[in-house]
């Protein structure tokens, strides 16, 4: 992402996935970069043809669910959990590989190498304090321009009644290769 404020973040094209036969895609993408040192991770989600997105911030430990229909998203916030657990499992693996169990050991106890811990992630929801659509056709809108103002740290001042122009913009935007 090109955007305002240089924040590091990873937008994944297609759900993550939790499960056994998902652990080599997993481990692929850990050779390219460790995750947990990002700002943030998007997933964009499109099921039954409404766009939503869950937004993990490393930073702060919170993974949210932004729908512009005002929906909880709870299973997805859960299964992203899951899955980060899954991923600093596959990290912790290759860690205690290359350094050997009682060096790993080590590190662990002293904090060096922080453990997963569920609790300390919270998830959560907006429901209807974010932009709403009263449409049925405006979702991936919102949803890119809620992630727009998320990456670059900008308010939520944008409604429905911005979307023509919001639509132009992201044209022109696309058209120049870089966010405006």
């Amino acid at each position: 992402i090109t955007n305002h404020s240089n924040t590091s973040c990873s937008i994944y094209n297609n759900f993550p996935s939790a499960n056994s036969r998902a652990r080599k895609n997993r481990l692929r993408l850990a050779k390219i970069s460790n995750i947990f040192n990002l700002e943030y991770m998007i997933i964009p989600i499109n099921p039954y043809r409404h766009w939503t997105c869950v937004v993990v911030s490393f930073a702060t430990k919170v993974i949210t669910y932004y729908d512009s229909c005002g929906g909880a998203g709870r299973n997805y916030l859960l299964l992203v959990r899951k899955y980060l657990k899954c991923v600093h499992e596959d990290y912790a693996n290759a860690y205690r590989s290359q350094l050997g169990a009682d060096e790993y050991t080590r590190l662990v106890s002293s904090g060096e190498l922080p453990r997963f811990r569920e609790s300390e992630w919270k998830l959560v929801s907006p429901l209807r304090r974010i932009p709403q659509q009263n449409n049925g056709c405006d979702c991936g809108i919102f949803m890119l321009y809620i992630i727009k103002c998320i990456v670059n740290g900008d308010a939520f001042d944008f409604s429905q009644q911005n979307m023509e122009r919001l639509r132009m913009k992201m044209v022109l935007e696309f058209a120049k290769g870089k966010l405006l």
